[in-house]
């Protein structure tokens, strides 16, 4: 599976990703993925992320382009839509300048399960509160409200300042 490295951007089953692809080797990956699969593995980098090739965290999610664009200065807007989660095996020899990981599902099987999750949305707003509140951020819990679980834990996840451990 293509990966991309991409420092702070987060994707989960359920959520969505939009991103816009510039790079050389992001764009074959994107057309690669478009031509295939469809799937992209997102993974944060350890360490040095503005490295040229930076070491991966073991564990990513796969997201499934659902919709792309193409702009006049040669650039792909495209959404991903979260799949399931991953742990990289091994990473495979580059392709059109794009790393490839070969993944490992098991462990997260359960992420395809469509059922009721028994996640209880008040649990996770109030732990989400005294972890803003340590942290003196600002955020708007209003506009939680309305969010079923899946949702609120992939918002929750993208928009508060997690480090990736």
């Amino acid at each position: 599976m293509p990966v991309f490295p991409l420092a702070g951007a987060v994707i989960l089953p359920n959520g969505q990703l939009p991103l816009n692809i510039f790079e050389d080797r992001y764009l074959n990956m994107v057309l690669d993925a478009i031509a295939g699969s469809r799937l992209i593995g997102m993974v944060q980098p350890k360490g040095d992320a503005q490295a040229q090739v930076p070491e991966l965290h073991d564990t990513g999610c796969a997201g499934r382009i659902v919709s792309f664009s193409e702009t006049r200065d040669n650039r792909l807007l495209i959404i991903l839509a979260g799949v399931c989660r991953f742990d990289i095996v091994k990473e495979m020899d580059m392709k059109n300048g794009y790393r490839r990981v070969q993944v490992a599902w098991g462990r997260f099987g359960h992420d395809l399960d469509t059922q009721e999750s028994g996640i209880n949305s008040a649990d996770i707003i109030a732990s989400a509160k005294r972890f803003a509140e340590r942290r003196s951020l600002s955020v708007d819990w209003s506009a939680l409200d309305q969010l079923q679980p899946p949702e609120l834990v992939d918002t929750l996840a993208g928009r508060l300042p997690f480090s990736p451990e």
